[in-house]
């Protein structure tokens, strides 16, 4: 996440999927609240729980399962909010001025989390109402499972839910185990032309991906007559 741009609970998800260590959800934490973030056992538990939560409600959004709102409104009854001044989120610019109400300073995570809470749940409020501006969705992009080292520990995780979704963009081809789907979301404004990629690296990537199903050796061939083109020139 860039330094100008505002924390949101889809940085966290797309974030969270990366980190294969304690580590690195820390260094994630401590950037976003300016202070060290030492994580424990049952921080560790929280977040996990937390992300698999919005995981599965964005799922059952698009395939058209039951939304469970338990465990978020057991979240949202100990929130409070608070409204500051642009001078006193200047330190901390990447919260929202409307975010909950905590200390940043000696409860850093916990301040992350009620925004995270509070974001998706108001989100999730006006999808059921049918008035958000705005849809949520998972990126289309294919990649070979060696390309994807970072998210090893996410595959596994949500194995049976990201079968679903790969299932969605891909055939029984007999190589289709060999990849998996992009594990970000995205933003895309409502009443625009949707696309389906969170990126241009995406986007590429998943076009040459595709091409290798639908015609075996397309990637090997194609280096070929670059290579014999090269010759030629030479």
């Amino acid at each position: 996440m860039m330094a100008h741009e505002k924390f949101s609970w889809l940085n966290f998800l797309n974030e969270s999927c990366t980190w294969q260590t304690k580590a690195q959800a820390e260094q994630f934490f401590s950037t976003i609240s300016g202070t060290a973030v030492k994580l424990t056992p049952t921080e560790i538990s929280l977040l996990s729980n937390l992300e698999s939560y919005m995981r599965d409600q964005l799922a059952a959004i698009h395939f058209d399962r039951k939304l469970d709102f338990e465990y978020l409104n057991k979240r949202l009854s100990k929130i409070h909010l608070q409204l500051r001044e642009k001078k006193s989120t200047a330190r901390h610019s990447s919260f929202p001025s409307l975010s909950p109400q905590s200390d940043i300073k000696t409860k850093p995570l916990q301040q992350i989390l009620d925004s995270v809470i509070f974001q998706f749940a108001y989100f999730l409020g006006e999808t059921v109402d049918g008035e958000t501006p705005y849809t949520v969705e998972r990126c289309e992009a294919l990649y070979r499972k060696q390309n994807l080292q970072e998210s090893t520990n996410f595959y596994k995780k949500f194995r049976s839910l990201e079968n679903s979704w790969r299932e969605e963009v891909l055939d029984d081809s007999p190589i289709a185990l060999e990849f998996e789907r992009c594990a970000d979301f995205f933003i895309s404004s409502a009443g625009t032309k949707s696309t389906k990629f969170c990126s241009d690296i995406c986007r590429f990537n998943s076009f040459a991906v595709r091409k290798e199903i639908e015609v075996p050796g397309y990637q090997a061939e194609k280096q070929r007559r670059y290579r014999e083109r090269q010759k030629t020139k030479s």
